[in-house]
């Protein structure tokens, strides 16, 4: 087998070991717990990946991302997979083209998108269900889960920087 196809197979092998772990820290109960509230770590591993990826590669990121998203969650697998993959896109293209990489586009990348998940997320399950108390949910949940997720840029950069800095170049 070539260099280039083991290097793939690994690199692949640490992106979805990494989403799978990352899940599991969303899920397990009392895990990075502050007041109540549990961030979305596979937003900001997909974003990071993005950021230093191809667009094929962030599309698959995206989709495997939201589709872990979804299922832990107990939400619809499309909603999650399909706006993640379209942001993941839009962000790996917009990292090529526009702007450089860094922790601070990391941030407002990783805001930008759990803004645009959860604000969706917290139309379509609270405003639409629970009209009286939705506005309770935005303030205790989800505006607290996207301040902590946005923070998990931070660390998240730096190992998503760390894996591309040893396993290589961008997939092709």
């Amino acid at each position: 087998m070539e260099k280039a196809s083991k290097q793939a197979i690994l690199k692949w092998t640490v992106y979805a070991a990494t989403l799978v772990l990352f899940s599991a820290f969303s899920t397990t109960p009392g895990f990075f717990e502050l007041w109540g509230v549990k961030p979305f770590w596979v937003v900001p591993l997909c974003v990071c990946i993005s950021m230093h990826e191809n667009e094929k590669t962030a599309a698959i990121i995206g989709g495997l991302g939201g589709a872990l998203i979804a299922v832990t969650s107990n939400r619809f697998i499309g909603f999650y997979a399909a706006m993640l993959v379209a942001i993941c896109v839009a962000i790996s293209l917009f990292t090529m083209y526009y702007v450089k990489n860094s922790l601070l586009w990391g941030a407002i990348f990783t805001l930008g998108t759990s803004v645009l998940l959860l604000g969706l997320d917290w139309v379509f399950w609270d405003v639409i269900w629970n009209g009286r108390e939705s506005l309770f949910t935005l303030q205790t949940q989800y505006l607290p889960q996207i301040a902590y997720t946005t923070a998990l840029a931070l660390p998240v950069y730096f190992l998503v920087k760390f894996y591309y800095k040893k396993l290589g170049t961008p997939i092709e």
